[in-house]
């Protein structure tokens, strides 16, 4: 057997480099991961836009908080959206990281971030496009009754645009 001390300094070596090595997303470098808020959206409701936080989303429906310096009428509300009236969403950080040939070599930053973009059509016919947002909102198990009457008691009542079920 020749140089057997070399082949094991080699293995060791490799051993050692390969937990330093990482690929993907890093929680530093993914801004949803690092607070304990839903994805912000822009959401296009007919002529109206709202940019809200997506605090859970339901079967047929988006459960936000408009942002408090909109100047829409939900601003600072509580809001039930029917998908049936979301004419366009985009989803800050929901379509994932951009790969290239540079992965291996650049770090990811929020730069690399995708937003996602979605009719509420699109959303309704898709169940991995709702749990995929699912995931970034902010109560990703969804709103039990007694969390929904403390959302209430701290916003004001839930308001229910279109033919969604109101609160």
């Amino acid at each position: 057997m020749r140089y057997p001390k070399a082949r094991l300094l080699v293995a060791a070596i490799i051993s050692l480099l390969v937990p330093a090595c990482s690929y993907g997303p890093r929680v530093e470098d993914f801004p949803p991961a690092r607070k304990p808020a839903g994805v912000v959206s822009t959401l296009y409701l007919g002529d109206e836009i709202l940019q809200a936080e997506v605090l859970a989303v339901e079967e047929d429906a988006l459960l936000v908080l408009g942002d408090q310096s909109s100047p829409h009428r939900l601003a600072g509300k509580l809001a039930r959206i029917p998908l049936s009236i979301l004419r366009r969403g985009q989803f800050a950080y929901a379509g994932g990281f951009r790969y290239n040939i540079f992965s291996y070599l650049v770090a990811y930053g929020s730069e690399d971030m995708e937003p996602y973009e979605a009719t509420g059509a699109d959303l309704a016919a898709s169940p991995l496009d709702r749990d995929n947002l699912r995931l970034l909102s902010r109560y990703p198990q969804g709103v039990s009754e007694e969390l929904l009457a403390r959302l209430e008691a701290a916003y004001g009542e839930i308001e229910a645009l279109g033919s969604g079920r109101g609160g």
